[in-house]
């Protein structure tokens, strides 16, 4: 917000008028206009005005809307006394003016205020300043005073044209990413060892804190972090599902504004080992298999449970082919009737049911899932890896508990490759390979039981779960 008063009331026209006849004055004759000008615009102090005691004033107002560039109409007016009481009131009309706001005597220094919050407001805006800081300008005794206010929401005049467009904040969500968490079993001398990585991600109406910075809806993420913690011991952490689902319940009903939840859960095994032939009570080293993974989700009354696996590499040395695939100018990959196929498997199967208790052997569903997985790789004859993927699938999806099951099933491809050395003296019969160091080669697919129960986004690979945007976004 801004302010300006015109010099003794004059408008622009007589201020050019004014300027016009003065080119023509020589440098002593200016000064002299100068200083006579400049003793008349003086601002009006309690000393001058003193001096004018009982003079007759006129005052108007002119509002402009600066980031339209038309007069503001509509806008109320205040004038107050040097007492701060209220002196005169008026309303802007049409063309953003009071031509005679107050007429009479005057003494000391007054103001005006214009109420811009209603102006915005009526608008549908937000007033950049409120009534309660509102510009004011001071006024004496002046026989004419115009004062002038622009009314500004952005520096920024919108394009000559353009549609006002608001603003509101989408789909929020918040939470605490990768919270190592090691919880050890010492009920007796034989120690049990689990240890999580656990992500949190909570959706709700959180729209007062991007707006107004207002935090009174916000569970601190450090919070969120404690819990994690906490509820790995007072819940335990006999599987990480059912551990994922008391964490997510506690966010959706225990915190009023929390509507969903989300909870990431990645489990690392660890092995005793073995001293003098036996397993050792309290020492172990990390398996370095494979890790679990479970993602859960709790919104309203419905629950999901996406559960897997990842970094699990297994390699089969023949039974795979790879022949009369697509062709273009760029190819150079020979086709092969026998290759040696590694893979790092890597998905989910999906179970969804109301709120409730849950009824699942989740180790058991872990280690069918796994079994199936890794038996299909080996015992099918591969033409196409996407074939082996989908009878992976297959395999998944049967080892779902009830008729809630789908299958999502990823698997990246490690390639490898014979290693053919024609200008060399030596040659190998299919022995010698080059191994890529890491899978490049990335295939997805879906496979969901004919009578399984539609999963919903919160059921898919890609979905967080949350608020349908990729996992872990920045939580």
């Amino acid at each position: 917000m801004s302010t300006w008063c015109g010099a003794g009331g004059r408008s622009a026209e007589e201020l050019l008028d004014n300027l016009t006849e003065r080119l023509d004055n020589d440098a002593e004759t200016e000064r002299r206009v100068v200083a006579h000008r400049a003793d008349e615009d003086q601002p009006a102090t309690p000393e001058r005005l003193s001096k004018e005691e009982g003079a007759m004033t006129q005052i108007g107002t002119h509002v402009l809307d600066a980031t339209s560039g038309m007069p503001a109409a509509g806008v109320p007016v205040t004038l107050t006394g040097a007492d701060g009481a209220a002196t005169a009131e008026g309303v802007t009309d049409d063309d953003g003016r009071i031509g005679d706001l107050y007429t009479g005597e005057l003494s000391g220094v007054c103001r005006l205020r214009f109420d811009t919050a209603s102006y915005f407001a009526a608008h549908g805006s937000p007033a950049s300043i409120p009534k309660s800081s509102s510009p004011s300008k001071s006024v004496g005794q002046q026989p004419d005073t115009t004062c002038r206010c622009c009314c500004l929401r952005t520096p920024i005049r919108p394009t000559e044209g353009a549609e006002r467009v608001g603003h509101h904040p989408g789909k929020t969500q918040y939470g605490k990413a990768e919270n190592r968490v090691v919880r050890i079993y010492r009920d007796s001398p034989r120690h049990e060892i689990r240890d999580i990585n656990v992500s949190t991600c909570l959706r709700g109406d959180f729209s007062a804190a991007y707006l107004a910075g207002d935090q009174s809806d916000v569970l601190p993420t450090d919070t969120q972090k404690q819990t994690v913690y906490a509820y790995a011991k007072e819940k335990g952490l006999t599987s990480i599902e059912n551990y994922g689902l008391e964490l997510a319940r506690h966010f959706v009903h225990d915190v009023g504004p929390v509507q969903a939840a989300r909870i990431e859960v990645d489990e690392f095994a660890w092995q005793r080992v073995v001293v003098d032939g036996v397993e050792h009570d309290h020492t172990g080293s990390a398996k370095g298999e494979e890790v679990r993974t479970a993602a859960i989700t709790v919104d309203g009354d419905s629950e999901w449970v996406v559960g897997g696996l990842k970094d699990l590499v297994i390699l089969k040395s023949t039974g795979s082919e790879f022949a009369g695939f697509l062709t273009d100018p760029y190819t150079v990959l020979e086709p092969t009737p026998d290759r040696v196929m590694a893979t790092s498997p890597g998905g989910t199967v999906a179970v969804q049911q109301p709120a409730g208790e849950w009824s699942v052997d989740w180790d058991g569903v872990y280690a069918g899932v796994k079994n199936e997985l890794v038996k299909q790789f080996a015992v099918v004859h591969s033409l196409a890896l996407q074939q082996t993927l989908y009878e992976m699938g297959k395999g998944r999806a049967g080892a779902i508990p009830g008729d809630r099951g789908g299958a999502a099933v990823g698997a990246e491809q490690a390639s490898t490759s014979a290693t053919t050395c024609r200008d060399l003296a030596w040659k190998t019969t299919n022995e010698v390979f080059n191994a890529d160091d890491r899978p490049y080669g990335l295939i997805q697919a879906t496979v969901t039981r004919d009578d399984a129960t539609a999963m919903g986004p919160r059921g898919t690979v890609s979905s967080d779960g949350c608020a349908e945007l990729p996992a872990r976004p920045a939580c």
